[in-house]
C-alpha cells in the first residue's frame, strides 16, 4: 500500500513510518522540520527510514501543510491510499504563549492536508492523530469516546478543532475519517520536552527530577509500539471511519510519583525529586477505555509500563552516551 505519513520526522510519525516500511509498504513522508526541538534529532529519525533494512520505499518531502501551494512540490501525492496525519504542534505548556503556532500547525495544517485528501481517488482512510487532552478534566473514568469534549488548555482546544474539521470534511465530502486519541505516548525517540525523557535523562545523569505539581497526576502511559500497532491494524482491517481511544489500559496506568519510583528501581537508586508549581492546563487524570478499538480492529496494548520504561532507558543510555 502507498501510505502518506505527515510529521514523519517526529517521535510517533517516524516510528509509524518505520513499521510500515518494515512490512513492505511504500511511505511518502512529509515534515516541516520545525525548531520546537533540535532538528538534528528529527534528521536522525529520517536517516533510520532510509536504512537498507527497510523493505518498502521511502520518499521524504520537507513541506509546511499550512502554506498555500505546498502540495505542488510533492510528487505522486494524490496516489496515496492511506493518509496518517500526525503532523502537529505538541505540548500543553507552550500553548499558552505561542498559541498562533498551535493554530497554524494543528488547525490550518490539518485543513491543508484535508483539502488535498479530497482529490485522492484511491484513498481508503484519513487517520487523524488526536489526544486525550480533548477530554479535559473528566468527571469519571475511564473515559469512552462518547464523553463530552472539554479541553482545559489551548493545545487541547486546537486538537478538538482539528477533529471537528475532519468531521466536517467527512460530512460534506464523504472523506473516510478515522480519529485516534492518544493517551501519553512514550518510548524510544520520544521528544526531549516530555516527562519520560526528562525524568530518565535526569536519573541517568544523577540530577534531581523536576515534577510540576505534587506528582499525584495519573496517566495512561502508552508505549509507542502499541500506538503504531493500532495504526497498522487499521490498515489491515480496512477501517474507514470512527473515533477510537488508543491507551495503555490498567497495565500502563500510574501516577508520576509511581513512575519515578519505578525508574529508581531500574537505575538502582532512590531518585531525588524537586516539586515545582503545577503546569496550567495539566489534567489531574487521564484514563481511557479502549474497548471500541478492541472491538473494531483488535487493538490490545501489550507493553507493560516496566518493560516500556526499560526499553526507553536502554535507548537513552546509548543515545546520551
Amino acid at each position: 500500500m502507498k501510505c502518506l505519513v505527515t510529521g514523519c520526522a517526529g517521535f510517533i510519525g517516524s516510528s509509524l513510518a518505520e513499521k510500515l516500511l518494515l512490512q513492505g509498504h511504500e511511505v511518502l513522508g512529509i515534515d516541516r522540520l520545525s525548531d520546537y526541538y533540535d532538528r538534528a534529532l528529527k534528521r536522525k529519525n529520517l536517516e533510520a527510514l532510509s536504512s537498507p533494512a527497510m523493505k518498502g520505499p521511502f520518499t521524504f518531502f520537507e513541506a509546511d501543510l499550512a502554506e498555500p501551494g505546498w502540495e505542488g512540490r510533492v510528487d505522486s501525492l494524490r496516489d496515496s491510499e492511506l493518509v496518517y496525519h500526525l503532523a502537529a504542534q505538541p505540548g500543553v505548556g507552550p500553548s499558552w504563549t505561542i498559541f498562533d503556532t498551535y493554530v497554524r500547525d494543528n488547525i490550518l495544517a490539518t485543513r491543508g492536508i484535508l483539502e488535498v485528501a479530497r482529490s485522492m481517488p484511491y484513498l481508503k482512510a484519513f487517520v487523524l492523530a488526536s489526544s486525550s487532552s480533548v477530554y479535559g478534566n473528566a468527571s469519571s473514568f475511564p473515559v469512552t469516546e462518547e464523553f463530552p469534549l472539554a479541553p482545559c488548555s489551548p493545545y487541547g482546544i486546537t486538537k478538538v478543532a482539528a477533529e471537528k474539521l475532519c468531521g466536517a470534511y467527512h460530512e460534506n465530502f464523504a472523506l473516510p475519517v478515522v480519529i485516534l486519541r492518544y493517551f501519553t505516548v512514550y518510548g524510544p525517540r520520544q521528544r526531549p520536552d516530555m516527562a519520560f525523557y526528562r525524568f530518565i535523562k535526569s536519573a541517568l545523569r544523577g540530577e534531581r527530577i523536576v515534577i510540576h505539581g505534587d506528582g499525584s497526576q495519573e496517566r495512561d502511559f502508552t508505549h509507542v509500539d502499541d500506538v503504531t500497532e493500532a495504526h497498522v491494524a487499521l490498515l489491515e482491517k480496512s477501517i474507514s471511519g470512527g473515533i477510537f481511544n488508543i491507551t495503555s489500559g490498567p497495565g500502563g496506568h500510574a501516577s508520576l510519583n509511581e513512575l519515578v519510583a519505578l525508574l529508581g528501581g531500574l537505575v538502582g537508586r532512590k531518585l531525588e525529586v524537586e516539586h515545582r508549581e503545577p503546569m496550567k492546563g495539566d489534567m489531574a487524570v487521564t484514563r481511557g477505555s479502549y474497548e471500541r478499538a478492541r472491538g473494531a480492529f483488535g487493538y490490545e496494548p501489550r507493553v507493560s509500563l516496566r518493560d516500556g520504561m526499560t526499553s526507553q532507558v536502554s535507548w537513552m543510555k546509548s543515545f546520551l552516551s
